[in-house]
């Protein structure tokens, strides 16, 4: 008697499976009926959206530019780590560049998407609320909200996608944005590379001016200095010429010394032995007449 009741109570505590199928057939319309109703509600829903067309183009970005010279000089540090964080830094870097609103506004500006009432969404209004609205509207953070940039992994490509209504103008959006980062970067080293010259061409003037004075001043001194001769013997002979002619010079000028001393003597001797003045000799000697030391 225990056994049976034992029996009976788990027979009827355990899960029956047909019960849950007979539930389900009994109301099968109606499941029926809601699967119908969410399907169609989702298939209306989908078609109202408006749609969205992808466009995407690839670039190459290569953190090291092309090598046109083998004798170039290579780098020291070849760490694998290090070059890979390098790399890293640089994608991310020109990610940033190509979702820049500088990238953007070049985009903005060649297609003239500030004034197209369609890219713009500014269709449903009326011609004349429309020129108002687009001066209001922001273009370029429009174009910028559009852009996404997928780094392909353990390659140098990367990805630009582009969402936009029209599939003709999301291709061409896409394009545009690859050829305005382009145009950007090289914008950008033209201006470095115009501030470098520009650094170099005020650097060399600098250093021509410096150059010319120091040439001008050793000029001076070498004038002053008389030594204008690059030549060693020469600017010896030169001084030895000049010492031997300042020698003669001056054994002349001792000479005419003492030959003027001599008449002055012999003329203080006749003065003084016959008692006549200085005018009278002077006149009676015509070496003491024409000379005007002795006079």
């Amino acid at each position: 008697m225990s056994q049976t009741t034992t029996a009976q109570i788990t027979g009827t505590s355990g899960v029956d499976p047909r019960f849950y199928l007979r539930v389900l057939y009994k109301r099968k319309w109606l499941i029926l009926l809601i699967f119908a109703a969410v399907v169609g509600g989702t298939t209306l829903w989908a078609r109202s959206q408006p749609k969205v067309y992808a466009a995407q183009t690839s670039l190459i970005i290569d953190p090291k530019e092309p090598r046109f010279l083998d004798n170039q000089i290579q780098d020291v540090n070849n760490d694998a780590t290090s070059a890979y964080w390098a790399n890293r830094e640089y994608i991310e870097t020109q990610t940033k560049i190509i979702t820049s609103r500088a990238v953007s506004q070049r985009v903005v500006e060649k297609l003239g998407l500030n004034t197209d009432p369609e890219f713009l969404k500014l269709m449903k209004l009326p011609e004349a609320q429309r020129d108002e609205a687009m001066k209001r509207m922001d273009a370029v953070s429009m174009v910028q909200g559009r852009i996404k940039v997928e780094p392909l992994k353990d390659s140098r490509v990367t990805l630009i996608k582009i969402e936009d209504g029209d599939p003709n103008r999301a291709a061409l959006l896409a394009n545009e944005v690859a050829q305005a980062y382009i145009d950007e970067s090289l914008s950008q080293k033209l201006k470095i590379t115009e501030n470098a010259s520009k650094w170099l061409d005020e650097r060399r003037d600098s250093l021509s001016e410096s150059a010319r004075a120091s040439e001008m001043a050793l000029y001076a001194f070498r004038k002053q200095s008389d030594m204008l001769s690059t030549s060693i013997d020469d600017r010896a002979n030169m001084v030895s010429s000049r010492l031997t002619a300042t020698s003669q010079a001056l054994t002349d000028v001792q000479l005419k010394i003492a030959g003027h001393k001599a008449r002055v003597a012999a003329i203080r001797n006749v003065q003084h032995e016959q008692g006549s003045d200085d005018s009278m000799w002077a006149e009676a000697l015509p070496a003491a007449r024409e000379n005007l030391t002795l006079q």
